[in-house]
Order: C-alpha cells, then structure tokens, then sequence
C-alpha cells in the first residue's frame, strides 16, 4: 500500500518516533538556503542521506545542535559519520513562530543487531 510519506525526499518528524535509530549514510553536502524566507538572507547548512527506521534513505538537514552532538563523538569530518547509528528524540519547540515538533539527534553505540523496520 503506498505511503504518501514516501514522497518527500526530507525526513519530517512525521517519518520518525522518538526513540527511533536511523543510520547515516553518506558523508552529505553543505549547500546554502534561505528556509523559505525569500526577506532573509541565506545560510550555509548541512544535508545528509538518513536511513529511517522503515529502510527508506530521505535527505535531512543537520541543525546546529545535532552537528554538535554528533562532532562531539566523531570529530568535525562528516566522512567519518558515514555509517553511524544516532537515537531520534523528538521535542516540540518554538520553530518560525510555530509549534512544531523537531527531530535531535544523539550518537548511541553500534547496537548488537539492527533495528527492526516499524510497521507502518
């Protein structure tokens, strides 16, 4: 049955539960973005492949505050990331004015096995 989630190529806090391993899976790319505020100037940001919990690999936009905690384990080279599993903790926090629910990440040690998909 398909899955409209599967359309969009970023993870959303919609793909994920807290809780939740996801594995990168490239070392990424920093491109420039402005976030949709075409009054606002633009800024670098960092864009990975995530495996999700289902197998599907999105894109993700890494925030400042999951670069760091991720750097803090594995140094700044996101080449050295590639593979690693992280635990998703989902916050509902201000986000543009809006409540919204966003998605940290935080390394873990590689578990025993993988983590079995979740069923949609």
């Amino acid at each position: 049955m398909p899955d409209t989630r599967d359309l969009n190529e970023f993870v959303s806090a919609k793909d994920v539960e807290d809780g939740d391993i996801l594995e990168i899976m490239d070392a990424g790319e920093i491109i420039s973005t402005n976030f949709r505020k075409e009054d606002e100037d633009e800024k670098l940001v960092l864009q990975m492949g995530i495996r999700l919990p289902s197998g599907k690999v999105k894109k993700m936009t890494i925030n400042r505050t999951n670069r760091e905690n991720i750097a803090e384990r594995f140094g700044p080279l996101t080449e050295h990331w590639i593979g690693i599993h992280v635990k998703v903790l989902k916050i509902k926090q201000s986000v543009f004015g809006e409540m919204k629910y966003v998605i940290h990440l935080k390394p873990v040690e590689e578990p025993a096995d993988p983590p079995p998909p979740r069923k949609k």
